[in-house]
């Protein structure tokens, strides 16, 4: 929560939600990221509790969208102030 807070504090932040196969299927083999070579149930678990530090955010974007659209919504949440 202290990270969250200190982060908010400084500038805007944008969570780029996804979907948790489509993180595993990003990140899932990355070599470089032990911490993915958990089980799925306690990656899901970790996934999960994440989530919900992540929604704090000012503002969650479906990572989904194209980038020029996810950029397109963050300029337009700059520009409101």
């Amino acid at each position: 929560p202290y990270a969250m807070e200190l982060m908010k504090s400084k500038g805007l932040v944008v969570w780029l939600k996804v979907e948790f196969d489509t993180f595993i299927e990003r990140c899932g083999k990355d070599p470089s990221r032990p911490l993915l070579k958990r089980s799925r149930e306690e990656l899901l678990k970790l996934f999960e509790e994440r989530s919900q530090r992540y929604a704090q955010a000012h503002l969650t974007l479906d990572a989904s969208l194209k980038p020029e659209e996810i950029v397109e919504e963050i300029l337009k949440v700059c520009k409101k102030g």
